[in-house]
Order: C-alpha cells, then sequence, then structure tokens
C-alpha cells in the first residue's frame, strides 16, 4: 500500500528543522552582542547646485548613506493646487475685513462669473423658453454646488495641510501683508536650505498663473518647475477632480451659455508659496527621524551584511541537501511509495521562493530581538523552523532530478506544461472551429466568443506590466499572421466560387468545385441548388416539349379512329341496297362512335380547364363515404358482369369534408371505370378508408389484366394508358389525368403506386 509519509521521515525533518532553526537562533543572539549597539551622530544637509538637495546619515562618525531629495509629483502638486483656493478665499476675507466688509465669502461667490438669462432665438415660443431656461439654471446650479462641495471637502482637511506644509499667500494689492503658518515671514532672508522643497506661483490681476524667472525653488528646481507648469497648463476641473461638461440639448448658444456660467476661475492678485521643511520630510515611508525610527534603521543595517547572508543562505541551502538525499533513497520500493515528494513544479517553485523571501523575515527578527522587542522572539524562532522545515522538503522534491532527469521532470510535475498541452489542444480545436466558419451559421455568438478570448489574453498581457507590452507586441504579430492565413484561404475559395460560377455560365452545369469552401460553403450549396433547379427546369421543358408533340400526336389519333369509323359508316348507309338490319346496325354503330367523340372532347376540355386553373368549384359539406358507396353502387352490376369482388372497408359513421361533390364524384367515378377496362376478370378490388393525423386516406387497388411497363408517374399524364395497344380498350387516355387534376384542385393528394400486376390509387383529404 503506497504511503505519503512514515513517522521516521517525519521525524529526521522535524528535527533537522529543529537543529537548523537553533542553529540560527545561536548565531544571531551572539553575532547581535559581538557587534554591539552602534549610536546615531546625527544629519546633515548638503545643497548643489543644478542637482537634489541631499540628507547624510552618520553611524559612529563614520559617513553613512545619503540620500536625494524628491521632486513632488504631478498628482502630489494637483493636491496642494486646490488649497490655493482655500488660501485665497481667507486672503479675500481678510481683504474684507480690512475695507470694513463682511467676511465669510462663498466659493462660488469667487470663482464664477454672474449667471445671466438665456439670449433665445427668434424661433423659441415662450413655454419653449421657459422650459429651457429652467434645465440650464438646473444644470449651473448642479455644477456650481459639485465645485463648492469639493472646496468645502479640501477645507475641512486644511488642518492637515497646515501641519505638514509651510505656506505664504501674499496680496498684490498690498504686498506687505502677507498670510504665512512658518515662523519666518520675511521672504527677502528667505532659509531656503531649510526646506526639502518648495515652490511658487504668481496670480496676476487676471487670474493668468505664472512661474516668477526666479521662483523660490529648493530640491530640483527644472523637474520641479516643469510638473508645476504641467498642473498650471491643465483646466482648473482637473485640478478639483471635477467633470464639468457643457448643457448638450443640440442647440450651440444654451451649450456656449452653460460652459461660460460653470468655468472655474483662478485666484488673481495673490503670490502663493508652498513648501516643507526638512524635518518634516520623511525619507521614506518607513524611515522619519525620530529616536525609534532611527534605532531601526540603524539596527536593520547592522544585519544588512555579506556574513549575515552567507549563514542564512548556506543554512537553508544544507537544509535542502538533507531532503535531497534523505527523501529519496537508492531502493526503489522505498522510493516509489512516497507519494508526497511528487509534488507538482509549480508548488515546489512557489516554496522555494517562500524560503528565499522567508530570510528578510528572519532578519527582521533578529532586528527586533537585538532592539530587545520579545514578542516577537518566539514566533521569529518558530518560523525559522518553518522555513528550514520548508528547506528540507523542497530538497527531497528536487531528488527526483536524480532519477527523472531534468526534461522528464519538467514533464511529468510540470502542472503548466500539462495544462499549456490541453490549452494548445482547445486552442486547436477553436482554431479548426474557426477555420470552418460559413456565412449560413449564426456568427453571432461565436464572433462574441473571439472578441472574449482576445480580451482575456490582452487582459493577461496588461497585468505584466512592461512585459506586457512585449507580450502584446508578439501577440499582434502572430495575430497579423494568422489573419493573413485565414484572408489568404478565404481568397482561395472565394477564387474556387467564381471558378464555379463562370463555368455555369458557360452552360457547364456538371462542374463540381473540389474540396469545401469554407466560408463560402453556404454559397456553393445555393449555387449547387439553382444549378440543380436550372437543369431540372431544363428537362421539364424538355418533358413539355415532348408531350406536346405525344399530345399533338395522341389527340389526332384519338380523335382520328372515331372520326374515321363515323365516315366510313356514313358513306355504307348511302348504298341504296341496304337492308333494314344492315340500316340499324350501322346507325347503332355511329352512335357509338359519336358518343365516344363526344366524351373524348369533354375529358379533353376539362383537363385542359383543370391545368389552367378555370375551374369553378362549389364547395360544400360533403359525406365522402356515402359519396363513394353511391358512385360504387352505380358501376356495382358491370363489376359482376366482370366477376370483380369487391372488399369494400369503411367508417360506419359519417366522414364530413368540404369539397366539391360533382368533381369528387367525378374522380371516384373515374377510378372505377378504369378498373372496369383494366382489371383482370375474377379478381379482387378492395375500396378502403382511414383517418390519421387530420387526413382522410381512401385506397382503390385492383389486379390488372396487362402488365404494366408505364412508370407510375406518367400514368396521370394526359393520353397515357397502361396498356401500350391504343385500341385495345375503350379509353382516352385521360381519366387519370382528370382525377390528378380535380384531386389537386380541392388541396387533396394522389398517390399511384405500380407492383408488378398490383396497381393502387390513394386520395388523401385534410379533414378540417
Amino acid at each position: 500500500m503506497k504511503q505519503f509519509w512514515n513517522w521516521k521521515t517525519a521525524l529526521t525533518g522535524v528535527l533537522t528543522a529543529l537543529l537548523l532553526a537553533v542553529a540560527v537562533t545561536v548565531a544571531f543572539f551572539a553575532y547581535s552582542h559581538y557587534v554591539g549597539k552602534p549610536s546615531l551622530q546625527g544629519y546633515s544637509v548638503e545643497l548643489k547646485e543644478g542637482e537634489d538637495a541631499t540628507i547624510t546619515v552618520n553611524v559612529d562618525g563614520q559617513d553613512g548613506k545619503t540620500y536625494r531629495s524628491y521632486t513632488p509629483s504631478i498628482e502630489e502638486i494637483k493636491k496642494l493646487f486646490g488649497y490655493h483656493y482655500v488660501l485665497y478665499k481667507e486672503l479675500c476675507d481678510n481683504r474684507l475685513v480690512r475695507k470694513g466688509g463682511e467676511p465669510y465669502l462663498q466659493y462660488r461667490d469667487l470663482l464664477f462669473s454672474d449667471s445671466q438669462d438665456l439670449e433665445f432665438p427668434s424661433a423659441f415660443s415662450e413655454e419653449e423658453q421657459k422650459t429651457i431656461q429652467g434645465i440650464y439654471d438646473e444644470y449651473v446650479e448642479q455644477v456650481r454646488s459639485q465645485v463648492e462641495e469639493q472646496l468645502q471637502e479640501i477645507e475641512g482637511r486644511f488642518a492637515e495641510f497646515n501641519s505638514q506644509y509651510d505656506y505664504w499667500i501674499v496680496d498684490r494689492q498690498n504686498p506687505k501683508y502677507i498670510l504665512t503658518n512658518a515662523e519666518n515671514a520675511d521672504l527677502s532672508q528667505f532659509p531656503s536650505e531649510n526646506y526639502a522643497f518648495i515652490y511658487e506661483v504668481d496670480y496676476d490681476e487676471y487670474g493668468v498663473p505664472s512661474i516668477p524667472e526666479k521662483p523660490l525653488m529648493t530640491g530640483s528646481p527644472e523637474a520641479l518647475r516643469k510638473n508645476v507648469n504641467t498642473v498650471l497648463h491643465e483646466k482648473n476641473n482637473k485640478i478639483l477632480n471635477i467633470h464639468v461638461s457643457g448643457l448638450d440639448m443640440g442647440y450651440a448658444f444654451l451649450r456656449t451659455a452653460a460652459e461660460k456660467a460653470t468655468r472655474i476661475k483662478n485666484p488673481t492678485d495673490c503670490r502663493i508659496i508652498i513648501g516643507i521643511t526638512w524635518e518634516k520630510y520623511e525619507l521614506t515611508p518607513a524611515y522619519v527621524f525620530n529616536e525609534e525610527k532611527d534605532e531601526w534603521f540603524l539596527a536593520s543595517q547592522m544585519f544588512d551584511r555579506a556574513p549575515v547572508h552567507i549563514f542564512m543562505g548556506g543554512t537553508l541551502f544544507l537544509a535542502v541537501i538533507m531532503g535531497y538525499f534523505w527523501l529519496n533513497p537508492r531502493s526503489e520500493e522505498k522510493r516509489k511509495n512516497r507519494i508526497l515528494i511528487k509534488a507538482p513544479l509549480e508548488l515546489v517553485v512557489a516554496l522555494a521562493l517562500l524560503v528565499f523571501s522567508g530570510e528578510e523575515v528572519l532578519l527582521r527578527w533578529a532586528t527586533s530581538m537585538y532592539l530587545g522587542y520579545r514578542a516577537d522572539y518566539v514566533f521569529a524562532f518558530l518560523f525559522a523552523f518553518f522555513i528550514c522545515m520548508i528547506s528540507w522538503y523542497v530538497g527531497g522534491c528536487l531528488g527526483e532530478f536524480r532519477i527523472l532527469g531534468i526534461g522528464n521532470y519538467v514533464r511529468k510535475r510540470g502542472m503548466f506544461l500539462r495544462g499549456f498541452g490541453a490549452l494548445r489542444r482547445h486552442v486547436k480545436k477553436v482554431w479548426l472551429e474557426y477555420h470552418e466558419l460559413n456565412l449560413g451559421m449564426n456568427l453571432r455568438r461565436k464572433i462574441l466568443r473571439l472578441v472574449i478570448y482576445n480580451a482575456i489574453l490582452v487582459s493577461v498581457f496588461c497585468c505584466a506590466w512592461f512585459l506586457g507590452i512585449l507580450g502584446v507586441i508578439f501577440y499582434s504579430i502572430c495575430l497579423f499572421f494568422l489573419i493573413m492565413q485565414y484572408i489568404t484561404a478565404v481568397q482561395k475559395d472565394y477564387a474556387k466560387l467564381q471558378r464555379m460560377t463562370m463555368q455555369m455560365s458557360e452552360g457547364n452545369l456538371k462542374y463540381e468545385p473540389e474540396g469545401n469552401l469554407g466560408l463560402f460553403e453556404p454559397v456553393k450549396e445555393d449555387l449547387v441548388q439553382i444549378r440543380n433547379g436550372f437543369d431540372k427546369a431544363v428537362q421539364e421543358e424538355v418533358k413539355s416539349h415532348k408531350m406536346k408533340t405525344e399530345l399533338i400526336t395522341n389527340v389526332s389519333h384519338d380523335l382520328k379512329t372515331p372520326l374515321t369509323a363515323i365516315i366510313t359508316y356514313v358513306n355504307l348507309l348511302k348504298e341504296k341496297n341496304l337492308t333494314p338490319e344492315q340500316r340499324e346496325q350501322y346507325v347503332d354503330t355511329l352512335d357509338k362512335k359519336s358518343l365516344r367523340l363526344k366524351r373524348l372532347i369533354e375529358d379533353l376540355f376539362e383537363v385542359s380547364k383543370a391545368n389552367s386553373g378555370n375551374v369553378q368549384l362549389n364547395l360544400q359539406n360533403c359525406d365522402l363515404v356515402n359519396l363513394i358507396k353511391q358512385c360504387f353502387y352505380e358501376v356495382e352490376d358491370r363489376f359482376e358482369e366482370k366477376k370483380l369482388t369487391t372488399r369494400i372497408s369503411m367508417p360506419e359513421e359519417k366522414v364530413i369534408l368540404r369539397l366539391d361533390s360533382e368533381k369528387t364524384y367525378r374522380i371516384y367515378e373515374n377510378l372505377f371505370n378504369n378498373i372496369l377496362k383494366y382489371a383482370m376478370p375474377g379478381t379482387r378490388v378492395y375500396i378502403t378508408m382511414t383517418e390519421s393525423d387530420g387526413w382522410v386516406t381512401v385506397a382503390v387497388k385492383n389486379i390488372t389484366e396487362a402488365e404494366l411497363y408505364v412508370p407510375a408517374q406518367e400514368l396521370t399524364e394526359r393520353f397515357v394508358r397502361g396498356d401500350a395497344s391504343r385500341g385495345s380498350v375503350e379509353g382516352s387516355g385521360l381519366g387519370l389525368a382528370i382525377v390528378r387534376s380535380f384531386t389537386e384542385l380541392q388541396g387533396g393528394k394522389l398517390d399511384i403506386d405500380v407492383d408488378g400486376d398490383l396497381f393502387k390509387v390513394t386520395t388523401q383529404w385534410r379533414k378540417e
């Protein structure tokens, strides 16, 4: 049975980590007492022309590290510029007091022009003017209130600003009047070396800001001047972090008036100076030069030395080596049962990074212990034990290198590589899926999914900062070649489609392009359908032409036969030596032939009207069961004479359909007459009626006397008879044509099935 760990292995790891943690603790303790505690001599400030001011920290009388002052960023200067309006309001309040007025001005009284009524074009009615004026006033009030709220919020943070920065605001109307929180109000003897940075802005009588030619600027004057100028050229609404835009209702005059009424004005007639002293200036967020933080800074510098790092690295490396050999014994049986060391490569890398970052935590613990912060002692010792234990386990996982080799280890233990293989298969699947797109598909979801994939990939690149830019460039190049490859394939498919259309235009209807046309596959299918339809239309036209020829021939033959007989017997009647019996026989024959000719002409006339649609239907509720029975009773005696046995299967109840009873009667009369003409004597005839899915089906089956060689679909054509010899039966060849025409005119369906000598006719009627 496989085991994750055994007690001997666990005990070995714990003892190893304990011994190493104790060694680290003792070493740090001895090192801190051996080196001794340094003392802070102080700091000095040195100013150099054209460079940043620098501050030097000296330890034990020796020169320590030197730090440069920083130049305020654009965002920090924007924040400070917000206080320009607070200082300006205080200056204006004092101006009013000096002139005998009331203080406490409103920001809107200082920053905005007077709002005036709109000047409407003559096309606006009085009601429209009132409506637009109301919207305009509401918009202006909303923007001004927003600005006032923002400035009141900045004014609420003025106490914090007052404690961190020194400021001077000089009244240009009375230059001797200066509002300041600094001890030194005399700007003519200004100790600039005491300031980490300081900047100066002059506002003239029109509120135009500028930087004097020789401003009070320390630090890096050029960089500071550049940042201040950048902020000065931005709009005031950006400095105040307020979104102000003109009212847009489609009227230019309204938008212009709204922009003027909500435009924020600069302070006027004043000079504003803001700076921060070295005492208030923080070198870094962690180091402010007070007693406690100075001590921490010096102590941490003492442990940030090469011997300390070498000792820590050697200890952790020893733990890795011990785990490397102990957790990977030479015995294959022992080694294969230890599943826990078969950790994913990514987990091993993460634990290794944890070990390296843990060294910094141990150094902070050594500093805390050195300074006497005993609360961190136990935690740091446990953390040292944890780091050593992790190092030992990482070494055990890396021990598989000597068994699997680096290549096999990365392939078998790397989750990323396995995931990359799955990702590669998914990308290939998506590529094939999109490569097989065609215009007949619903492309909205597929394109949306492709856009989402692209957005996710670009977002991943954006998380990598500068490396992400390189990734985006590489991705864009790959995307370009993929798109070009796809476009090339589409162009080839389009060329195949063009070749197909050219072949069709030249009359080659049998041309078939090779392979799939990709995006144009639906177009190809449509062209194939057009080609097939055109080919079918040509075949139908040929067939129609052939039928017209046969129709003329058949009509001529069928009309000529009885007409010739009539002429013959009329000539016989003209003879004088005829007996009365012969004369009566000839007259009877003339009667039969003339009736046949009449019936033929009537049938032809009805078929022609039905095919042209020139038939008047008299639709009414009709009992189909009773109609078929009545039609059968008319020919029942003739069925018996031909010894035809009839089997009728119909519902007992009525089947009411909306039909033309006369035309429907003619349908089944023709079917029964067809049976009388062509059925084999002594056989059975089956007449059945069934109902299913809203349809009523009537089937008539019989056995033909002669074999049928004519295809079933051609039996309903005009002058087509099942018997090839036209004179063998008294038929016109129009019976089934009439049946088909009358059935389709009434919305029914006709189907003829021939199986050897079995002849079956099925009519279907929709039951409303």
